[in-house]
This record gives C-alpha cells, sequence and structure tokens, in this order.
C-alpha cells in the first residue's frame, strides 16, 4: 500500500492565513490591527480626498475616453481586415460561417480560417500594420497614463496634506526613481524563480511594500530603499500580505456593486458608464494606496527586530 503523499500547497495556505492573523504580533507592537487600519486610511483617504478627487477624475476620464475611442478603432480595423478576407475568400456567407463555428470551439474553422489568413492577399499589409499600430499606440497610451497616475496616488499619500500641482510635479521628479525601484523590487523577488520557484518571488514581495515610502518620505535612494525595507519588514510579512489581501477583498467587493450599478447606465451611455467606472475605479486605487502607505508607515515606525529598531533611530 503506497503512502500517500502530503498536500503541500494546502498546508502552504493553512500556514499563510494562520500566520497572516495579527494576533500573532507581539504585545509590545504598536502596529494598528486590521480595523484601526482601515479606520485610519479612511480617515486619511478623507483628508486628501481633493488632491485625489482630482487625480482620479482626471486619469479615469483619460484612461475611459481612450478605451472608448480605442474600442471603436479597433472594431474599424477589425472591419477592414474581415472585408479583405471576404474579397479573398470570395464568398461573405462562408466566411461568417467560419466565424460562428469558431466561437463554438471548432478545430477545423480556426484551422481554416489560419489557412485563409495565410493565404497571399488575404489581409492587406497596409489594413495589419495599422491594426497592430492603432492596438499598440492605445495600449502604450493606457500604460503611461496608468503609471502617472498609480505614482500620483502614492506621492499624494505619502506627502500628505499636498497640493494637486505639487503633487503632479513630484510626481514627475520621481517616476523615474519609481519606476527603477519597481524594477529593482521584481528582480529581488522573482530572479530566484528559475532556481527556487515562484513561492520564494511571492513571500519576498511583502517585504518590500515600505520601500516606495522610504524613496518618497526619507529621500533614500533606489537601492537603500529596499535593502532598509527589507530589513526592517522581518516579523511583519504575515501582517503586510495578510492586510494586503483583505484591502483588495475589500475592494473587489466595492468594485462588483459599482459595476452592477452600472449595468444600469450602459444602455443609456456605454461612454458615460465607461468614463464612471474607470473614475471609480481610480478612486478605488487611490484609497488603495492611501492604505498601503498606512500600513507601510505602522510597520516603519516599530521594527520587531533590534537591529532594524537601531537603524532606524540611526536613520532619524
Amino acid at each position: 500500500m503506497s503512502k500517500k503523499q502530503p498536500d503541500w500547497s494546502g498546508c502552504f495556505l493553512v500556514w499563510v492565513c494562520k500566520y497572516a492573523t495579527l494576533r500573532k504580533i507581539p504585545p509590545f507592537s504598536m502596529v494598528l490591527p486590521l480595523g484601526p487600519l482601515l479606520k485610519k486610511s479612511v480617515s486619511d483617504f478623507r483628508a486628501l480626498l481633493r488632491p485625489l478627487m482630482v487625480g482620479a477624475v482626471v486619469i479615469g476620464l483619460l484612461l475611459g475616453l481612450i478605451a472608448f475611442r480605442a474600442q471603436k478603432s479597433v472594431g474599424e480595423e477589425i472591419g477592414t481586415l474581415i472585408g479583405g478576407m471576404e474579397n479573398a475568400a470570395g464568398d461573405p456567407e462562408q466566411l461568417q460561417d467560419l466565424m460562428m463555428r469558431m466561437q463554438q470551439g471548432d478545430g477545423e474553422a480556426m484551422q481554416r480560417m489560419g489557412e485563409m489568413m495565410g493565404e497571399e492577399g488575404a489581409i492587406p499589409p497596409a489594413a495589419a500594420a495599422a491594426f497592430v499600430g492603432s492596438i499598440f499606440t492605445f495600449v502604450l497610451a493606457m500604460w503611461v497614463i496608468s503609471i502617472i497616475g498609480t505614482y500620483y496616488y502614492l506621492v499624494v499619500a505619502t506627502g500628505r496634506h499636498m497640493n494637486t500641482a505639487e503633487a503632479l510635479r513630484q510626481t514627475l521628479g520621481k517616476i523615474v526613481s519609481l519606476i527603477g525601484l519597481s524594477i529593482w523590487i521584481g528582480v529581488r523577488s522573482f530572479v530566484w524563480v528559475p532556481f527556487i520557484g515562484v513561492v520564494f518571488g511571492i513571500m519576498l514581495m511583502p517585504r518590500f511594500v515600505p520601500a516606495p515610502v522610504l524613496l518618497l518620505r526619507d529621500g533614500k535612494s533606489i537601492f537603500e530603499s529596499a535593502s532598509m525595507s527589507y530589513a526592517r519588514t522581518s516579523g511583519y510579512w504575515g501582517k503586510i500580505l495578510g492586510n494586503t489581501i483583505v484591502a483588495m477583498l475589500c475592494g473587489f467587493v466595492v468594485f462588483v456593486a459599482i459595476s452592477m450599478v452600472l449595468r444600469v447606465v450602459s444602455p443609456v451611455s456605454l461612454l458615460l458608464a465607461g468614463v464612471i467606472g474607470s473614475i471609480a475605479s481610480q478612486l478605488l486605487f487611490a484609497y488603495f494606496s492611501v492604505f498601503t502607505v498606512t500600513l507601510a508607515a505602522t510597520v516603519l515606525e516599530n521594527p520587531l527586530v533590534p537591529a532594524a529598531a537601531a537603524n532606524t533611530q540611526k536613520a532619524a
């Protein structure tokens, strides 16, 4: 009779859930439990509502309009491609039948469609280039705006009572350092994946959550921010991961509620529903930035390791 192998994935999940509870924090730690942490982050969010709201409206409006324009432009390009394939096939009804069969998962229809797309003259090169160019342009524009918005919320949350113009100026001034910090954290967390596995990267990533706060608030360099964040979060891996997961779940519930409301608006105006949804999503991102900064600050101010505490006093 073969010996039953233990379910390591299940054991790991149970261990994470158990370790992430706030009861594991020693009594001398002054780090806020989850309830007060949520309450304080909501209070901070309300105090910073004006610059955060301005950023959410501007970024959300831009992303919503770009997404709407992208949908329209890409739809036109796809229509051009399909028109070229209809001309090559010589039978529009046959092409429509192939597309319906592909939606049903017909492998032969997919193979035939691939053959038609590979036929010379089926897709005009200019139309294909325009299609790829449109997608690339819209994706790049949305990525740049999203990056600026993400770091803007982080700068506002770290700088506290800062006006919109000052927050935008600091965001543009620090964006290269913040991108570099994100890249360095990713390298330090996941460079071990080919040798050890992705679990090791997941275990390291929460230790770098306070790094952007150290860079923005204390003026540390990219490498100093990452190293100091890793040192000062010793013993807080479960707290950081557990609280982050709970905050994300709360945000997901709010997002689902907003999506249900927007279903009523969608039949009236698809553009309006898209813009409102985009702004609401940005507000959720803004709150999550405030929550992350609040969590990072309370961890940095209460290191569990004596060496980290000494480094904190020295840095102060």
